[in-house]
């Protein structure tokens, strides 16, 4: 007690000492205004007014100003940036070329209008353009101290009338701000520097690029200069919590698994959801490279890619944006623009990293040894008690079961999950060069990355390489780009498999299984496990995926005229993909067949061909560019499967070392494409912008009479901030837009061949070839259509703060639906398009320059994004069921989850209870609570997406550091937890894995707690699935964090170099989550696959 004492007056005396030394530290930091002495003023002030800036000054000093507030109104738009200025120069600098001049009597300073004889006013005319010498429309040209101004017209010319003493302001997005007075000549030409704090975003389409302040539709753009140096394998982990609107879903957490994205939603249920990837402008392949089943993860095409070589990345979300790609772009676009060459001396760059990875947060904790015994015990225990025996013979029961189920073995109780998964490690590499002239530019890298999974025997490595180049010749013009790679990845089996790391661990090896048998062999003796050892299996079995991928493409452009240009370009994409599994003769899934190996050999070729005539000029303050193009793609698909077995030994896998083949398949499919494009863009003075583009497009997965449709899209944009009058507004409003857009973009189903009426050979009949039908013709077969409004409005604030809203409401008709037929044609359904859904929502993103200084800078991104989804119209059924637990009706979202209610846990007993939810005939449910779940009906209960999604970023940077991190966050949604039937079974199995959820169960009367007594043969507990399993996916997460420290030039330049950086990153390093058993991010249905992971690297960075 006298030791608590004494450590709490301990802190008391150092709380004490610490609020006194942190209040005298603020009375020195706090400012008091000088009384009766001019001590210096200090102004950082922007396009502010003058009452603002002089109250300022009052704060400062004891000066205090006197001024006729109508007079003074007209004191606006004065920049002023001072330190420790005396008085007096800080008032010449604020009058100085205004109308106002002011008189001081002792601490009193007089603001007055000058008494001047009215001027002749003169003509100043001039000319505008960058430090490249390119001329700048749009530019505001504004008197000083006056709302009166003009802005440059197509030829960055412009003409103002002034007195000949006044000062000219010079104004323009992204630019530096420029304040000249008027020549003796009255002739100004003016060149403005770029201002790195507002450096305008390009909307790159693939049919032209943007500024962002003429963009009419909606688009994202994440520039990847900023992502660099984090530790992640694909590039689309860099666009997690970046984007508004767009979610990044991933079945597992194994190296280069693949990555599924959303766009605004989900918008199909037969077709594809996923967006269209276009890399460097050409559409490519993408989706789960992988044939192996047992690899639920998958690998990713865009895990092929090198997240290094990637210079920026554009998500086109409406249908003004993503039109221009007709069928192929209707659940969005991703574009991918690799980094080029640039004019200048040959620059080099090395960039290593190396790092540790682990799981980002707790999943499924199950008991250990003693404490799982205790509860099987308890539960044999209720049981017996329950059927009247005596305390006495129930505890001896409740022990010799213990005994059975829950015992400890020799070596001691087992930790599976410690011996089946490790800390993974990665490294990486990468090197790049870049130059160029004015007529030549070239860009080329060579990367490899090789990282070790969680999981024992998984692993990812790619070798890659990029080269850009590009020729200018007169008015020809050559493009060449082409990327290599050689993936493999080695994934683990996932799912309910046997040798699943993580299903085995966490279900059907407990602590109670011995790992090793006493002698140290590997124990096979698991009954429930199939006597399947997974550390013995994955150390003899082999899997992989393996994938070599090149793309090519080659552009080729001529400028007919100024303004008139004939391009033409050709790309392929070609794919090798082999996926092996093998089992050993000494493995248990190989016992029987005394070895299998099994091999898919997929090649994938995509051609493209892109013919375009493009247009572009100016007449006056009108301005047009418009684009005609012929598209043709073609895809091939050949794959080739062999498997074999009785394998004479385990020294070589190969199939030909198997001496019986089992069976050999081949597939051969493709599809192609033909399109017909346009678009037309017009502005007048950068104020009024329209734009209209057209395809009509042919696929050959639909029948010649609909294989044709037409897809359009029209947008327009109004720059308010341009009329004169928000001129007033001008010093505080850098920009200001307002855009509108509709259009109807497509769908195509995925089968390649679904409207014909085909029939399968590969049937026998008493050993002879047979056919039998398989898919029923429908002709009728055609697009689904998206039909798209976008409503959005982009702000600059202060030359300092980007905000974008939109609003979006997309539906889908024609929906691609299974309609039920007669039986009597040998099938239950048929594809058609019959349905009808719809997605909407809001987007907002928050970009701002907080502070912007020699040596320090801060910035910050806030974006967030919510959408609902809801289904109009189904097929023949206003409601059925799919995937175990998920209901699609009419009215709800596609992701609504359907089971029983849960009604808790009833205090005086302990069994679950549900509701009854029976509908009566008047269609009210009843709310009943019921013990037997076969009495409660499955209604309608949550959705699984999020209401609000979103990420935040800030970024310092101060003199040789750089520090970012950034939070992404979830809201509304929520997940099933489709494991709960084993780990929460309250009692029904005794020889598996217990949650620690089981904690928190009832035990005696007047409990209050959602777990159920815990009793051996459980009838209706966790073993029904039912909404007790359903959690919030509620969450807040360090997404990434990134601190840098860079040489000081003069060391650098020392050592040859143009900069060296060292670095610590990390990504998913901390999460608060509303259920903490498993990862917020696993939406939908969770079950035993590897969850997202938290990894942590350093690296350096070194330019020559």
């Amino acid at each position: 007690m006298k030791k608590n004492q004494a450590q709490g007056h301990r802190s008391s005396r150092i709380f004490r000492i610490f609020f006194i030394s942190w209040m005298t530290c603020m009375l020195y930091i706090i400012p008091y205004p000088s009384m009766g002495q001019d001590k210096g003023i200090t102004l950082n002030m922007k396009n502010a007014e003058a009452t603002l800036i002089f109250l300022k000054i009052e704060q400062q000093s004891s000066y205090k100003f006197f001024y006729k507030t109508e007079q003074i109104k007209q004191l606006k738009n004065i920049s002023i940036q001072v330190r420790n200025a005396p008085i007096k120069n800080v008032l010449d600098e604020i009058f100085n070329g205004t109308n106002f001049t002011y008189e001081t009597t002792g601490e009193q300073i007089v603001v007055l209008e000058k008494k001047i004889e009215k001027k002749e006013l003169i003509t100043v005319t001039g000319n505008v353009k960058d430090t490249k010498g390119e001329t700048i429309i749009g530019v505001a040209i504004v008197i000083k101290g006056t709302t009166s101004g003009v802005v440059t017209d197509i030829n960055g010319n412009f003409s103002i009338k002034a007195a000949p003493d006044n000062i000219l302001q010079f104004r323009f997005l992204g630019m530096k701000d420029k304040d000249l007075p008027i020549p003796a000549n009255h002739q100004l030409n003016v060149i403005m520097e770029d201002d790195s704090r507002v450096i305008e975003e390009v909307v790159v389409t693939g049919y032209g690029d943007f500024k962002k302040s003429s963009y009419t539709g909606s688009a994202s753009v994440v520039n990847m200069d900023k992502m660099k140096s984090l530790p992640v394998v694909s590039v689309t982990q860099m666009l997690e919590a970046n984007l508004p609107g767009v979610s990044l879903y991933s079945n597992s957490g194994q190296p280069g698994s693949n990555v599924s994205m959303r766009i605004r939603g989900i918008g199909s249920f037969n077709a594809s959801n996923e967006p269209l990837y276009v890399l460097d402008g050409v559409p490519i392949t993408s989706g789960n490279m992988s044939s192996n089943d047992m690899n639920t993860g998958g690998l990713g095409f865009i895990s092929t890619l090198n997240p290094a070589d990637i210079e920026n990345i554009t998500v086109l979300k409406d249908a003004a944006s993503a039109s221009l790609y007709g069928a192929r772009g209707a659940n969005g676009v991703v574009l991918i623009t690799t980094r080029k060459g640039s004019q200048g001396k040959t620059t080099y760059s090395l960039k290593a990293s190396y790092g540790i990875s682990d799981l980002a947060y707790t999943f499924r904790e199950t008991m250990g040894g003693d404490e799982r015994r205790e509860l099987i015990r308890e539960g044999y225990l209720n049981a017996q008690l329950d059927e009247g025996a005596t305390p006495e013979a129930a505890a001896e029961y409740a022990d010799q079961q213990a005994d059975i189920y829950a015992s400890k073995p020799a070596n001691g109780y087992s930790d599976w999950f410690d011996e089946l998964f490790r800390k993974g490690h990665q490294q990486s590499y990468d090197f790049s060069a870049m130059g160029g002239n004015s007529n030549t530019q070239f860009a080329g890298s060579i990367s490899y990355t090789k990282q070790e999974g969680v999981s024992i025997n998984s692993g990812f490595e790619r070798l890659g390489g990029h080269f850009n180049f590009s020729n200018t010749y007169k008015r020809f013009d050559l493009a060449m780009n082409a990327l290599l790679s050689v993936t493999k990845s080695k994934a683990t089996p996932e799912g309910q498999w046997y040798s699943s790391a993580m299903y085995t661990s966490k279900y059907s090896l407990t602590p109670s299984v011995p790992i090793y048998n006493e002698d140290g062999t590997y124990n096979t003796n698991i009954p429930l496990n199939g006597n399947l050892n997974p550390l013995y299996e994955n150390t003899i079995n082999d899997y992989y995926t393996q994938v070599a991928r090149t793309f090519a493409s080659l552009e080729a452009g001529y400028t007919i005229i100024k303004g008139l240009k004939l391009s033409t370009s050709f790309n392929v994409d070609y794919t090798y993909t082999k996926d092996f599994r093998y089992f050993s003769p000494l493995s248990s899934d190989g016992l029987a067949m005394n070895g299998q190996g099994d091999m898919w050999m997929v090649e994938n070729i995509r051609y493209n061909s892109n013919t375009r005539l493009a247009y572009s000029n100016s007449f006056g303050l009108h301005n047009v560019d418009a684009t005609i193009a012929y598209e043709v793609q073609h895809w091939d698909h050949d794959d080739l499967f062999g498997e074999a077995k009785n394998y004479a030994n385990t020294k070589n896998n190969t199939l030909s070392n198997a001496s019986t083949p089992v069976s050999v398949g081949q597939t051969k499919k493709g599809d192609a494409m033909l399109s017909y494009v346009a678009s037309v863009n017009y502005d007048y003075n950068q104020r009024y912008y329209l734009s209209f583009s057209f395809r009509r497009d042919g696929s050959s997965r639909l029948q010649k009479d609909n294989r044709w449709d037409n897809f359009w899209a029209l947008s327009g944009s109004w720059r308010i901030s341009q009329e004169n009058f928000m001129m007033s507004l001008s010093s505080w409003l850098t920009d200001a837009k307002i855009r509108l857009s509709y259009g109807v973009n497509g769908n195509i189903p995925v089968s390649l061949y679904g409207f014909y009426g085909s029939y399968s050979t590969s049937w026998s009949y008493n050993e002879k070839p047979a056919m039998v039908e398989s898919v029923i013709a429908n002709d009728n077969l055609s697009w689904e259509k998206n039909y798209s409004l976008n409503f959005g409005i982009d702000l600059s604030l202060f030359d300092r703060v980007n905000i974008s809203f939109d609003y979006y409401k997309r539906t889908t008709k024609d929906l691609l639906l299974d309609r039920q037929v007669n039986s009597i044609t040998g099938f239950g359904t048929i594809l058609d398009n019959v349905g009808e859904m719809e997605n909407k929502g809001f987007e907002l993103d928050i970009k701002s320059v907080n502070i912007q200084k020699a040596n320090f800078s801060w910035s910050s991104a806030l974006n967030m994004a919510s959408n609902k989804n809801k289904i109009i119209k189904l097929a023949d059924l206003s409601e059925f069921y799919a995937a175990n637990y998920y209901i699609r009706k009419e009215g709800y979202s596609y992701g609504t989850i359907c089971l029983r209610e849960y009604a808790g846990v009833d205090p005086d007993n302990g069994k679950p209870m549900y509701y009854s939810n029976q509908e009566g005939k008047d269609g009210v449910r009843s709310r009943e609570k019921v013990y037997d779940p076969n009495d409660a009906a499955s209604i309608p209960l949550v959705d699984i997406y999020p209401k609000l999604t979103g990420g935040f970023t800030n970024t310092f940077r101060y003199y040789f550091a750089d520090l970012s991190f950034n939070f992404s966050f979830s809201l509304g949604g929520h997940s099933y937890d489709a494991a709960m039937w084993a780990l929460q079974d309250d009692g029904h199995a005794a020889n598996t894995n217990k949650s620690v959820e089981l904690r928190r169960r009832w035990q005696k009367p007047g409990d209050k707690t959602d777990i159920p007594r815990y009793v051996a043969g459980q009838e209706y507990g966790g073993w029904w699935h039912s909404s007790r399993g359903i959690h919030s996916t509620d969450h807040l997460r360090l997404k990434n964090f990134t601190l840098g420290i860079s040489a000081p030039k003069r060391w650098t330049d020392v050592l040859g170099l143009s900069m060296a950086r060292v670095y610590f990153s990390g990504t998913n390093l901390l999460t608060w989550a509303s259920y903490d058993q498993y990862d917020p991010e696993l939406t939908g249905t969770v079950e035993f696959n590897v969850p997202p992971l938290k990894t942590y690297a350093f690296g350096i960075e070194i330019g020559l």
